[in-house]
């Protein structure tokens, strides 16, 4: 039973430790904690790139997912493309530019991943 609780209290830290690794980024683009999971899930996960699909594999709430879509679509960061076969389908795009924020929270969330790796080798 300790090496469970170990184990979740550790998870913690770590989740703790990146939130904080990402705050420059998120104060800087006045992102929240969502809308830095969302630009993270598109940027690394291609194919699923759907409000649904950030519902289901990030399980965040619908109505956390629309909202923090909204303001990311309203600031130019993302933009939608109808799907061809089902047109309620709306595929979502990262928006490409020198002042987005997409570029530098994955380049964070590598830094963070390699940091980790090696410090438990």
């Amino acid at each position: 039973m300790r090496d469970v609780v170990r184990l979740i209290q550790t998870g913690k830290m770590i989740k703790h430790l990146y939130e904080n690794r990402c705050k420059e980024i998120s104060n800087k683009y006045h992102l929240t904690k969502n809308e830095i999971d969302i630009l993270l899930f598109l940027a690394n996960n291609q194919p699923y790139d759907t409000s649904r699909d950030i519902v289901e594999y990030r399980a965040l709430s619908k109505s956390h997912v629309c909202k923090s879509v909204d303001s990311l679509f309203s600031r130019g960061y993302l933009k939608g493309e109808q799907d061809q076969r089902d047109r309620r389908l709306i595929h979502l795009k990262l928006q490409s530019g020198p002042c987005r924020p997409s570029e530098r929270l994955n380049r964070c969330s590598r830094t963070f991943s390699t940091r980790s790796i090696a410090a438990f080798q």
